[in-house]
């Protein structure tokens, strides 16, 4: 188990001459999830899509000093399916080991979930109470004397999985904390619980991920490697995977398969791309 983490007691977290938190934060994000390369793409997972909005935090940390307070809802338009409400303190600290990438950024921060059932008295309620804490001290003074209508930002998450995403690691993390920080917040129905700066990791099979097949029937598609996208298309239980370098586009174009191939957990494993991507059978060479 990790040690229960204190926010109050961490060090301070400083960026160094060429990094920003932005920039630290949006580094957690796998290349493949980012840009225009490689194509096609994978479908960007319920990780990745929070990764990415965390960084897209941090960008609004970076270039203001009045907006402390968040709301990450889906769809657009209310009522909303799922939604938090959050605000984030400073400074930013250290993260420990065992609760993120060592090192990397800790924004301290706390929550409240918006529940679908709530009557619409109820919402107004909560969204209220919300709005009152803007001056008890949480956030910095500058997002604390803005107008209270103001002072939220409202973040469009891209689904509904990307919240869930969000209040998952809010929950598992508020776990984490100290009870001499926590019992700070025991008559409040906004709980403590800290964003933590880690990578997203492409270490097992799911979208992202670089696999090489293995143990196929026909032995022309055995070591052909390529990107998962997603879930196969009309094979929930198989993977869609595409070669994105030239050399396995090529062993696939022989093979007369088009589409991406749809696989099976047992005949991909993951493999490091770094040696593709340092060929001359690179992603930019592609045909």
């Amino acid at each position: 188990m990790p040690a229960k983490v204190n926010p109050l007691t961490l060090e301070k977290w400083t960026p160094a001459d060429d990094e920003t938190l932005q920039s630290v934060m949006a580094g957690k994000l796998p290349d493949v999830f980012r840009g225009s390369q490689p194509t096609p793409q994978p479908v960007p997972t319920p990780a990745a899509q929070w990764t990415a909005m965390a960084a897209h935090i941090a960008a609004i940390l970076d270039q203001t000093q009045d907006k402390r307070r968040f709301i990450l809802h889906y769809p657009q338009q209310a009522p909303f399916q799922v939604a938090v409400m959050f605000d984030i303190a400073e400074p930013v600290k250290k993260c420990p080991a065992d609760v993120g990438d060592a090192g990397a950024p800790l924004l301290v921060a706390r929550y409240r979930k918006h529940d679908p059932g709530w009557a619409p008295d109820e919402a107004k309620e909560a969204v209220v109470d919300f709005y009152k804490r803007q001056r008890d001290g949480f956030i910095r003074e500058e997002a604390a004397v803005v107008q209270p209508g103001e002072s939220i930002v409202g973040l469009e998450a891209p689904s509904k999985e990307c919240v869930e995403e969000c209040l998952r690691r809010f929950e598992a993390n508020a776990a984490l904390l100290d009870s001499s920080f926590t019992d700070r917040f025991s008559d409040s129905p906004v709980k403590p619980t800290f964003i933590a700066a880690r990578a997203v990791d492409l270490s097992k099979l799911g979208n992202g991920a670089y696999v090489e097949l293995k143990d196929m029937k026909t032995d022309g598609y055995n070591g052909i490697r390529g990107l998962i996208l997603a879930r196969a298309e009309n094979h929930p239980d198989r993977w869609a995977v595409a070669p994105i370098h030239k050399k396995h586009k090529k062993a696939v174009a022989a093979l007369k398969h088009e589409r991406p191939l749809a696989i099976k957990d047992s005949s991909l494993v993951v493999v490091d791309a770094s040696d593709d991507e340092d060929s001359e059978d690179d992603v930019e060479d592609a045909d």
